[in-house]
C-alpha cells in the first residue's frame, strides 16, 4: 500500500505527514490530488527524484516543504508553478545545475535550497525572493 493518495475517478483530500518517516519516493500521482495547496513532508525517509509533474500539474500548490529527506537528482524547473509561494528542499541530496528560470515562478517568496549539491547562479527576482542557500551549495558540493 502506498502512503500517498493516488489519482483515480474518486478524488481524495490530501494529508500532510511531516516527520512520519514515510519511506520511498514521491509518486507523480501526487500532482493529481485535487485542491492540493500545502504539502508538508519534511523530515521523512523520502528518496528518489522530485517529480516535475508535482510542480507542473498541482496548479493550486502554494507551499511545498520537503526538506530533510534524501531526495536526489536534478532540481525541476519551478517557473511554471504559477501560485507556488514557498519551496523548501533544504537538506536533501539534490545535485546539478540550478534551473536558470527558478526565480521566475510569479508568486515565489521563499526558496530553501541549503545543504544540497547544487551549482550555478540564481538569476531573476533575487530582490523579491528570500533564498536560503549557503556558499558551499553554490560550489556544488557539501563539505
Amino acid at each position: 500500500m502506498r502512503p500517498f493518495p493516488v489519482c483515480s475517478s474518486q478524488r481524495r483530500p490530501a494529508n500532510s505527514s511531516p516527520g512520519a518517516q514515510l519511506p520511498g519516493s514521491l509518486p507523480t500521482e501526487l500532482a493529481c490530488v485535487e485542491h492540493l495547496r500545502h504539502l508538508y513532508l519534511s523530515g521523512n525517509g523520502l528518496n528518489g527524484n522530485l517529480p516535475a509533474a508535482l510542480l507542473l500539474n498541482a496548479t493550486e500548490l502554494h507551499v511545498l516543504l520537503i526538506a530533510s529527506n534524501d531526495l536526489s537528482g536534478a532540481l525541476p524547473d519551478a517557473s511554471y508553478a504559477r501560485v507556488l509561494q514557498e519551496l523548501n528542499l533544504s537538506d536533501n541530496a539534490l545535485a546539478g545545475w540550478l534551473p536558470t528560470t527558478l526565480l521566475r515562478a510569479p508568486g515565489l517568496a521563499v526558496l530553501g535550497l541549503a545543504n544540497n549539491y547544487l551549482a550555478g547562479e540564481l538569476l531573476g527576482h533575487e530582490d523579491e525572493v528570500f533564498v536560503e542557500m549557503t556558499k558551499r551549495d553554490i560550489g556544488g558540493a557539501r563539505r
